[in-house]
């Protein structure tokens, strides 16, 4: 689902009134800054919807999320030992520079 579609399914199951609607049209207002409000502030409310997928398939997803992190993981220190042994072989050749 859209985030628009998730903000009027949240609307219709846990309608929140408007703290504007006391007539007088007031859109500068930040209504959680000024100390008006009298009524804790409402949050977001999502509503608990059934996962599409079986238990099966989301331990499949779960585990392929996990290899990708460990992928990630050792692709990103690879990356660092090859970028400091760049840096190490200039910096050795600076120094014979300087000689």
């Amino acid at each position: 689902m859209t985030p628009n579609q998730l903000w009027h399914l949240g609307q219709a199951l846990n309608p929140v009134s408007d703290p504007g609607t006391n007539g007088i049209p007031t859109p500068e207002i930040e209504w959680e800054e000024n100390g008006y409000m009298t009524e804790p502030h409402p949050g977001i409310s999502v509503p608990v919807l059934d996962s599409p997928l079986s238990d099966h398939e989301m331990l499949e997803l779960q585990d392929n999320i996990q290899t990708l992190l460990e992928w990630t993981y050792i692709f990103t220190l690879s990356s660092m030992l090859r970028t400091y042994l760049r840096l190490d072989d200039y910096m050795c050749e600076e120094g014979r520079r300087e000689k």
